[in-house]
């Protein structure tokens, strides 16, 4: 909305223009409103970063290289400095990690035999691994179908402490749509 108000209130060059003024301030008011993601998967899905309520972040995975966690702080807007202070470790073993967050259990799933254990209790559920059948029964599963057809992901949890689905709300980095820029994906995945 904003750019398409910014494009024609330069490229209009009656009077008209000025009824775009309200329609740009009605799009600055609403920028706030968006909310950036709580939870960031990486396109293998070795790597998952979780926002905290404090600005902080919980990195699951042992492949998180200092890159990749760069890029994801500049994208949550959080400075080097400010995430290192409050960064903190997720609860794991050998099977997988458990991170909460806004009342949200998500397991990060390593081994297959950390399925049967993490789904019961598991809102999200994320794994490099195909993820059996009775994991998408319970909890939204993001596995190795949906990383490789679909890239890194992101999450955003609307609603606190209710196991209501509505309250999750999942994006990822390639549209179902098939686009001619998104070909790499297309014969990755054949």
């Amino acid at each position: 909305m904003l750019s398409a108000a910014l494009v024609l209130l330069c490229v209009m060059k009656s009077q008209l223009r000025l009824l775009l003024i309200p329609v740009f301030a009605l799009g600055a008011w609403m920028l706030p409103a968006a909310s950036l993601p709580h939870i960031l998967i990486s396109e293998d899905g070795k790597t998952l970063v979780v926002r905290t309520n404090d600005g902080g972040l919980i990195v699951s995975g042992s492949r998180a290289g200092r890159f990749e966690q760069k890029v994801w702080r500049a994208a949550l807007g959080l400075s080097t400095s400010e995430a290192k202070k409050v960064t903190r470790k997720p609860f794991c073993d050998n099977y997988g990690c458990i991170l909460h967050i806004k009342g949200k259990v998500i397991a990060h799933v390593k081994h297959p035999s950390g399925f049967y254990e993490d789904y019961r209790r598991a809102d999200i559920v994320v794994s490099r691994l195909s993820a059996p059948d009775f994991c998408h029964e319970k909890a939204n599963v993001i596995d190795r179908y949906s990383l490789k057809s679909r890239g890194a992901h992101s999450v955003v949890i609307k609603g606190t402490k209710s196991r209501r689905d509505d309250d999750i709300i999942i994006n990822s980095s390639i549209p179902l749509i098939k686009r001619p820029w998104h070909r790499h994906y297309q014969k990755k995945n054949q």
